[in-house]
């Protein structure tokens, strides 16, 4: 009985021990990880910390272009069509696929042409932005139809939305690019419906000029 209660004690001791070395190795890479998000956060200080005053108010200009934003597109964004996230050195205007094209298509629908229009007119009063179009897939091979793979449908994609903010001649070409990601530069994994339907979007990417 003895023995066996030794045993006993000696097993709980080596499951406590294993517990004790796991609690350690995740506790190791949370402080890793933390550890890699304070150098991020000490690198971006100190690029912010670079700027010289005019490159700074060209930010804080690009601050107030995501207000007007925002308040152009309240609708849109309540809605969850459209989304604008803000970084330090530039702002994305995020655009859900299914208001701007049908399954397979890189042909604009009509209505989407109101949000168009609204993000135009924002853009157009800070011409000293440059404006890059993106377009992106899930990863859903195409199977027959109009275009050869993800790749050109984005690119087909970014290229529609392009046309139409520079129709009317209002805005500067020179300002403007497009590009198509096809399915490789994911917001999320495409691993779920919901996931794939995040992942269809264009992205209109706006960078301030910052000079020295």
């Amino acid at each position: 009985p003895s023995s066996s209660h030794g045993l006993r004690e000696l097993l709980e001791r080596e499951a406590s021990l294993r517990k004790y070395e796991s609690s350690s190795d995740d506790c190791a890479k949370r402080t890793a990880d933390l550890q890699a998000r304070i150098s991020d956060l000490t690198d971006e200080i100190s690029d912010l910390r670079k700027l010289t005053a005019s490159q700074k108010q060209e930010l804080a200009r690009m601050s107030t272009q995501a207000q007007e934003l925002e308040k152009q597109l309240e609708d849109e964004i309540r809605k969850g069509d459209i989304k604008i996230r803000r970084f330090h050195d530039r702002l994305i205007i995020n655009i859900n696929d299914k208001i701007l094209f049908k399954s397979g298509s890189a042909a604009l629908k009509p209505e989407v042409s109101v949000s168009l229009e609204k993000i135009a007119k924002v853009l157009n009063n800070y011409p000293e932005n440059r404006i890059q179009v993106e377009g992106h897939t899930d990863n859903v091979p195409i199977r027959g139809g109009e275009f050869r793979d993800n790749w050109q449908l984005s690119s087909e994609r970014a290229l529609a939305v392009l046309a139409y903010l520079l129709r009317e001649k209002k805005l500067n070409p020179e300002r403007f690019s497009a590009v198509g990601y096809g399915e490789h530069n994911p917001i999320v994994p495409n691993t779920t419906p919901d996931n794939r339907a995040l992942n269809r979007r264009v992205d209109i990417t706006v960078v301030p000029m910052l000079r020295k």
